[in-house]
């Protein structure tokens, strides 16, 4: 019999189907043997969990986090935390919503928890609902750049574009090697009219450790931005095909027609989401 406290995530997750594989799920548990503690299967459940989420097999992942929260005897948090994660991981935002706001309930102030609701509402189009969360997590744990990133998000979103910058710096000023913090920074800057700022800060990251295909192709879109199609092809290049250059050239033209910042920023969403 299921658990009127956890029937609200079990159908949620539910949604995800194939995300979360319930016979491989039995499978691991077998795996385990008959004999072995409830504690002790959670445990081995959670580490093989870490394992493939740490391998970028998040749907297995979430498998896992889904059998340690059933097989959970203490209601820790953690299995529900990992399952949010990995369900973000996947673009299922809702449900990884669900996953954190059950974990909450064992745990009010758990700092991911908080963390991760705040960045799955904003990945949900709810920006000023995300902020709260954010706000407690830092109050949990200050210093961490990731809710500096996220909030920041949450305030461009909101055509709140100097808070954001303000954040992002705040993050930069804790981790200043961090590429995503630079790179938002500087498409906030480029959206709200400062191109040349954004492009001082974006043109050190190429080739930089820890940049990926994201901060390249921000750079590009900055350039296209800029009305610079030359330097814009030639970076986005570097990742797309002939085709999604030109794709993309076009669009960079009808952001710089958008006069709103925000207005460019839910354009840029929705592209990136196609």
């Amino acid at each position: 019999m299921v658990n009127s406290r956890r029937a609200p995530l079990l159908r949620a997750t539910a949604l995800v189907g194939a995300l979360l594989l319930a016979g491989c799920a039995e499978d691991r548990l077998a795996d385990l043997g008959a004999g072995a503690h409830r504690g002790e299967t959670v445990a081995a459940l959670m580490r093989a969990a870490g394992t493939k989420y740490a391998e970028g097999d998040y749907r297995a992942a979430a498998t896992l986090y889904r059998s340690a929260y059933e097989s959970n005897p203490e209601e820790s948090p953690e299995p529900l935390v990992g399952l949010g994660r990995s369900l973000a991981a996947v673009g299922a935002p809702q449900d990884a919503a669900e996953a954190y706001r059950a974990a909450l309930k064992t745990d009010s102030e758990h700092p991911e928890a908080l963390r991760g609701l705040g960045n799955a509402l904003v990945s949900m189009g709810q920006p000023a609902l995300a902020v709260p969360y954010f706000e407690r997590a830092r109050a949990a744990t200050p210093g961490d750049w990731r809710i500096e990133l996220g909030q920041g998000v949450a305030y461009d979103l909101m055509g709140r574009h100097a808070g954001a910058q303000s954040l992002y710096r705040a993050g930069l000023a804790q981790a200043p090697d961090q590429p995503d913090l630079t790179s938002n920074l500087a498409l906030s800057l480029a959206l709200t009219g400062d191109v040349a700022g954004a492009l001082d800060l974006l043109q050190p990251l190429l080739g930089a450790s820890g940049t990926d295909a994201r901060h390249r192709q921000t750079l590009a879109m900055v350039h296209g931005l800029a009305g610079d199609r030359d330097a814009a092809r030639r970076i986005a290049a570097i990742d797309l095909t002939p085709r999604a250059v030109e794709q993309n050239l076009v669009f960079y033209e009808t952001l710089r027609k958008l006069e709103d910042p925000t207005e460019r920023l839910k354009a840029i969403r929705a592209h990136m989401a196609q």
